[in-house]
């Protein structure tokens, strides 16, 4: 199944996108690829633990271009977050770099961005790191949100893998954010 470009488009414009977990390398998915990944976050800020769930699920639209969803749950505040995002890959060659885009919402409507940068490490085994930003539209004001961001993706199986991520809130009020991933490739 593929989805056009322009409903992809068209679901940004009307939904939302990613956060500060980037749970991914800065490689895309080829046109017909898809992944689904399950991801546990604990979320560390103003001296409380939260924990979330995040559901997510993306698929190649171009070359160097894939987009995903994701879906948060037990998120703090306890709403639900939803995400869409799109990543263009900027470098194919090692080390790879890619910029990502998205739109979300939880308790407000967001923008948010990433530049991603990826080297191997070894024959499988990638490292990752990231800089992702988070625009929120509250009432009145607007609060923006960054992390620097450290993770390894490690194949598990032919087609799944599993990253772990370490995101540092760099503003006062930005939480740190630990996360594993399990994704499936189809």
């Amino acid at each position: 199944m593929r989805i056009p470009l322009a409903v992809l488009i068209l679901l940004i414009a009307t939904g939302g996108a990613m956060n500060a977990q980037v749970l991914n390398t800065a490689g895309t998915l080829s046109p017909g690829q898809y992944r689904l990944a399950v991801a546990p976050l604990i979320f560390n800020g103003a001296g409380e633990n939260d924990g979330a769930l995040h559901l997510q699920a993306g698929a190649g639209l171009a070359p160097g271009l894939d987009g995903d969803v994701t879906i948060g749950l037990s998120r703090p505040g306890g709403d639900t977050y939803l995400g869409l995002e799109l990543e263009w890959l900027l470098s194919p060659t090692w080390p790879r770099l890619a910029a990502t885009f998205g739109v979300h919402s939880q308790r407000n409507a967001g923008l948010d961005g990433a530049l991603n940068l990826t080297i191997p490490a070894g024959r499988s085994v990638r490292i990752y790191g990231a800089l992702d930003a988070d625009l929120e539209f509250r009432d009145g004001e607007n609060d923006l949100q960054a992390w620097g961001v450290v993770g390894a993706d490690v194949p598990v199986a032919p087609r799944s893998a599993l990253a772990f991520e370490a995101a540092f809130g760099l503003g006062a009020g930005d939480p740190d954010i630990i996360g594993v991933c399990l994704a499936w490739y189809f």
